[in-house]
């Protein structure tokens, strides 16, 4: 492409401008560029000097000014130099880094509308990291550098559109800057919303203006204006709102909705990544951010507070002003009679006689006075009139705005809602966009896993082997709740991808880890697994699979039933039981364990499928644990609401899926392990062996399988194909979750107590240590004045409050009811 003018305005400011200058020469790009420094006129000679030698070594071209003509027009100056070339106006205090240049040209050829584009900073406004619309200093920890490779990292090819470019760092398409023409000098001269008022008028146009999201360039701010920053602004906000009105309606839109906000949340999720203390400082930020929604929230209550007063005390003037107008309306009665009374005195005195015509002149002139009177008390009578006419209209839209307010708190918990959906579909479909650094090789369609712990390994072997068998285009991962067995060679293993459990989205991993048994863990992250596994390789359709499995037969038909549904579930018995042990044994289990078996589970990564991925693993980061009395067992007891919840649901009601021991009595196993297995007639799709290792599955097969079935041959093939993939090797391997490290078992106890305790969690935040300062020796210390029970009750609410409280924060600053609390304390001040 045709070489790219890097435009640096320049004024005051050695120190800075060094910093930006060698910035951009000191990082090479594949893009082809000139650095155009134009010199407007500095007061600094040691700053001229440096550009001067700058110039002299040819690593610039510098351009000078004889007299200051401003910001804008020193722009204006770099904009005309090639009329042919993309321009990227960059602030003398800014820094980038790595290959900035190569990034931002590549979002802004991403569409061919793009007009400009603007990378993230920590001063630039509504493209502010890591405070939206703050000015932020570096993380402290972070250099620039990896700040930036954090960016470019967690978002990388995203990009946003914005209602406007900011001007620090500004990439300008030739084409748009023909077509709009250059910055407004006349309303904008010295700078500050020059680059408001071109994206203004490049949207009219038909531009779009978007937020390069994997590139962070610092900005210092305000260095050639610093006495004069707050006043330049100011006007600036004046001119635009006079010459665009909408210019304020899209920012504040913009403001209120946030839609860059999961972009910067991609970003703390590195930072968390990148060190505890990054993730400490992430924290801490959220938590300053939370802070500021508390005070804003009790600033909203205390107003809410003051209107209710404000209402009760116009009522009681209401009250008080409708007794003295029918005071006053009597008055004007009694006066009334009075008039007519003496009218009927002077007619009397005049047919009497003249010689009371002195007597009828005084009785005529208090027939005038009382006219006047009656004059006035009529004016009064039409003012208080008036008044209450005024009262009742204030009072009218008082009670209009409360019926408002209402209204608007109404929307706002149905807006919350959708927002609620809408960030989960959003979260989900860029979790879904792969990543460029993954091969091509790896985005099959079909995707199949299970999850395990290391001594599972030679069952999950036995379950993929089984899967590869039914010839199919398919690949099968682990995901593996544990580490990596030293002396087994991952290369040989059967699987396409080996997923750690350290590697998911998980906030405080280890405690959480730590607040599941075994069995919990390697349930609690089974919806993770679909999500990382629809990140990792743009999968379509994705199965889960327990590895007590094996694939028989019909994996293709289950690929084509997800053709027809989001999801698709397999349930414990499809037919009621008639004998009472089957009652006891089966249903009975069901109404415990749950109805549905998550031993299988299929989903497409459709709109329907996303949303149940979501709201599953929200749920079980939260409550998968294996608690029956209190309504729960583990992954499975979740599903139970899933068809109430999701419409789009196949349930496999066929008897050829799932077949275990809690399904025999109305499933026969016929044929032979050389001509294949059939249940009900119909070839075995495939068959679950749960409650191997613990010898329930031969104690129920025993039960509820007739003596010479076909199952007991499957059962003792799978012994031996077990104990060929390493069953005695690995079988008893404890997991490195089991214990804590120094070998001695982590017990129930221990979990429930760390995980309902808040302040355990934050005072011990590696809870597997068990030397130094550690959760293992404060437990023995204190194990026998812990109230179990007690505390896990508590903590939970106060959990569950807390977690409301954030999201009910979470909305206040976008609401419409603060707005209206203060609208109805001017009402109020108005009866004061």
């Amino acid at each position: 492409m045709e070489s790219v003018d890097v435009i640096v305005p320049v004024y005051r400011g050695l120190l800075e401008t060094r910093r930006c200058l060698e910035s951009v020469l000191s990082h090479q790009q594949q893009c082809p560029y000139e650095l155009v420094v134009i010199d407007d006129a500095s007061p600094e000679p040691e700053l001229a000097a440096w550009l001067d030698e700058l110039a002299a070594n040819q690593r610039i071209t510098l351009l000078r000014h004889t007299a200051n003509v401003g910001f804008v027009a020193t722009a204006n100056h770099g904009l005309a130099l090639h009329p042919d070339r993309d321009v990227v106006l960059l602030n003398s205090d800014t820094e980038v880094n790595g290959d900035w240049l190569d990034r931002l040209v590549r979002c802004a050829y991403a569409d061919e509308r793009i007009g400009t584009v603007t990378p993230f900073s920590n001063n630039a406004t509504i493209c502010s990291y890591p405070l939206f619309c703050q000015d932020n200093p570096l993380p402290d920890g972070l250099s620039l550098a990896e700040l930036d490779m954090l960016f470019c990292r967690a978002n990388l090819g995203r990009r946003l559109e914005i209602p406007t470019a900011v001007g620090f760092c500004m990439y300008m398409r030739r084409a748009c800057l023909t077509a709009v023409g250059e910055l407004d000098e006349r309303h904008f001269g010295l700078g500050y919303g020059e680059e408001n008022d071109f994206c203004m008028r490049a949207s009219k146009a038909g531009w779009r203006h978007v937020l390069c999201a994997d590139t962070f360039v610092y900005h210092v701010g305000n260095v050639s204006f610093s006495d004069r920053a707050a006043q330049l602004q100011a006007q600036a906000q004046t001119t635009l709102a006079t010459l665009h009105p909408e210019y304020p309606v899209q920012i504040q839109d913009f403001i209120r909705q946030d839609p860059a906000g999961v972009l910067r949340l991609a970003v703390n999720q590195e930072r968390g990544r990148f060190s505890p203390e990054q993730a400490a400082q992430v924290i801490l930020e959220q938590n300053t951010a939370l802070s500021d929604l508390w005070r804003q929230r009790q600033e909203c209550l205390s107003n809410t507070a003051a209107l209710e007063h404000g209402l009760r005390e116009a009522e009681r003037l209401l009250n008080q002003t409708w007794y003295e107008l029918q005071t006053r309306d009597q008055a004007l009665s009694e006066a009334q009679h009075y008039v007519r009374q003496r009218e009927i005195d002077v007619a009397s005195l005049q047919e009497q006689s003249s010689v009371l015509q002195d007597e009828l002149q005084r009785a005529g002139q208090a027939l005038t006075a009382a006219q006047r009177e009656v004059a006035a008390l009529q004016e009064q009578g039409r003012i208080m009139q008036a008044e209450l006419c005024t009262l009742s209209h204030a009072l009218a839209e008082v009670q209009q705005n409360v019926r408002q307010r209402e209204i608007d708190i109404a929307i706002l918990h149905e807006q919350r809602r959708m927002m609620r959906e809408e960030l989960r579909r959003i979260h989900a479909a860029q979790n879904l966009a792969l990543p460029s650094f993954l091969p091509t090789a790896m985005t099959k369609t079909t995707h199949l896993f299970t999850s395990i712990t290391a001594n599972y390994l030679p069952k999950a072997r036995v379950l993929a082997h089984s899967a590869r068998r039914q010839g199919l285009d398919i690949q099968f991962h682990v995901l593996l709740c544990d580490d990596y067995p030293a002396d087994e060679e991952r290369s040989a293993e059967p699987f396409d991808s080996i997923i750690d459990v350290r590697d998911l989205p998980v906030p405080g991993l280890e405690s959480w880890l730590f607040g599941h048994t075994v069995v919990e863990m390697c349930t609690a992250v089974k919806a993770m697994g679909f999500l990382e596994i629809a990140r990792r390789f743009a999968a379509d359709k994705i199965f889960y699979f327990d590895p007590d499995i094996v694939i028989l037969s019909g994996l293709d038909g289950l690929i084509k039933r997800l053709d027809e549904h989001s999801i698709l579930l397999t349930p414990h018995q499809t037919l009621p039981e008639q004998a009472m042990d089957a009652v006891i044994d089966n249903e009975i289990g069901s109404l415990k364990y749950g109805v549905f078996n998550l031993g299988f589970l299929g989903v497409r990564t459709s709109e329907e499928g996303l949303r149940f991925l979501n709201w599953w693993a929200e749920r079980l980061r939260h409550f998968c644990h294996d608690d029956i009395a209190g309504g729960l067992f583990t992954d499975q007891r979740w599903i139970d609401l899933a068809p109430a919840f999701f419409p789009d649901i196949g349930i496999l009601r066929e008897p050829v899926y799932n077949v275990a021991t809690w399904n025999l009595t109305h499933r026969r196993a016929t044929g032979s392990m050389e001509s294949g297995i059939a249940i009900n007639g119909e070839p075995l799709a495939f068959y679950h062996f749960s409650g191997f290792d613990g010898g329930a599955q031969e104690v129920m097969l025993k039960k509820y399988a007739a003596k010479d079935s076909v199952l007991f041959d499957l059962r003792y093939w799978y012994i031996g194909e077990c104990r060929r993939m390493g069953q005695e090797r690995l079988g008893h391997r404890p997991s490195r979750y089991h214990h804590f490290d120094n070998g001695q078992p982590i017990t129930r106890s221990h979990r429930i107590l760390y995980r309902t305790r808040l302040d355990l969690q934050r005072a011990f935040p590696q809870p597997f240590r068990a030397t130094g300062k550690s959760y293992y020796r404060w437990y023995q210390r204190n194990q026998s004045s812990v109230d179990l029970d007690e505390t896990a009750v508590d903590d939970a609410l106060i959990r569950a409050r807390l977690s409301d409280a954030r999201r009910e924060l979470d909305l206040i600053k976008r609401s419409r009811s603060w707005r209206l609390a203060r609208a109805m304390a001017r009402v109020l001040n108005a009866f004061r």
